[in-house]
This record gives structure tokens, C-alpha cells and sequence, in this order.
């Protein structure tokens, strides 16, 4: 919503009180996660584990380079935000269709 109507002063307030702090809690959370990872599986899988946080902590780090960039006004036109969506698959119920545990599964290698 502030990115739509251009609040550049809820962004600012975005970007300090919640995006911020969101990426070093991240960064927080990947490492306890990688020493649980260790103590419980060993290495195997562990590669997985890390390209996921690695995506997150990436995607997190451009939201912030967009929006310290808008906040500079460098033109950056969000087109995303300006996008209508469509349902993919208008007629089913997609939460019941795509489950996360369908999707992965972590393995025990002993």
C-alpha cells in the first residue's frame, strides 16, 4: 500500500523498523538452523538448507536496494506492485491442491 499511494515516510519507517531488522534476524535464524542442521543430520542436505536462506537473504537484501533507491528517487517502477493478478487455476482451490509437505521433505541419512 505505501509503495501504491508513494509514502515515501512509511517506507523510510518500512525499511528501518521491519526490514532491517527482519534480514538480521534471518541471518540469526540460518545459523542456529545450520548448527541444529549439523548436530541432527551431518552435512548431507545441509547444501539445500543454504541455497534457501541464501535465496531469502538475497531477496531481501535487493527489497532493500529497491526501496533505498525509490526513497533516492531513482526511477524504479515497482511494475509488480502494479500488476493485476489472475488466478492461476480459477477453479480449484490452489491451498488444497500444493501442500508444502508434498513439496519437500528433509532426509535422514544414517
Amino acid at each position: 500500500a505505501a509503495i501504491k499511494k508513494n509514502d515515501k515516510a512509511a517506507l523510510r519507517r518500512i525499511l528501518k523498523t521491519q526490514l532491517e531488522p527482519l534480514r538480521r534476524e534471518v541471518d540469526k535464524l540460518w545459523k542456529i538452523h545450520r548448527d541444529l542442521w549439523l548436530s541432527t543430520y551431518r552435512p548431507f542436505g545441509l547444501e539445500v538448507l543454504e541455497q534457501r536462506y541464501g535465496g531469502l537473504r538475497t531477496r531481501l537484501e535487493t527489497l532493500s536496494d529497491r526501496l533505498k533507491n525509490h526513497l533516492a528517487g531513482k526511477p524504479d517502477s515497482f511494475p509488480e506492485f502494479r500488476t493485476t493478478l489472475h488466478k492461476i487455476f480459477p477453479e480449484e482451490d490452489i491451498y488444497k491442491m500444493i501442500h508444502y509437505s508434498h513439496a519437500s521433505t528433509p532426509t535422514i541419512e544414517r
